[in-house]
């Protein structure tokens, strides 16, 4: 710019402090200036992180996400029958007879009943492997 024009800027900016009723530039307001712009990135915004960082937390999201939806599919679903376990009386019952005939079946090898599980010294029997025997008795 030429000297003559900063001249009229300067005397534009005096009538405009004048009327204000400011005495120096020193007192004008701050909203009257620009502030300098921020160098760095504004403070709200997220730090910069690396691609390769990005990608393994995405996967590792999703793999837990697989993880704790097959956890709940599981917890949902009914157990498969090989994992039910019966007690004696409910295979009594299953098989119409007493617990005392349940416990001789036990003794006759011919008769091939399925061996039960001892846990805590009860007698538990699985469901899987008592089917099988059911269909062998059947196709016998």
């Amino acid at each position: 710019m030429s000297k003559k024009g900063s001249s009229t800027l300067d005397l534009a900016d005096a009538e405009h402090r004048h009327q204000a009723g400011f005495e120096s530039s020193k007192q004008l307001p701050p909203s009257t200036f620009p502030a300098t712009p921020p160098t760095g990135p504004p403070a709200d915004a997220e730090p910069e992180v690396p691609d390769a960082t990005r990608a393994f937390v995405a996967a590792k999201i999703d793999e837990l996400r697989d993880e704790l939806r097959r956890e709940l599919a599981a917890r949902a679903a009914p157990p498969a029958a090989e994992d039910v376990l019966l007690p004696t009386t409910q295979v009594a019952r299953r098989y119409r007879v007493s617990r005392k005939t349940i416990e001789r079946w036990q003794d006759q090898p011919a008769l091939d009943f399925p061996a039960p599980l001892l846990i805590h010294r009860k007698k538990y029997w699985r469901v899987r492997l008592l089917e099988a025997w059911e269909r062998g008795r059947a196709a016998a």
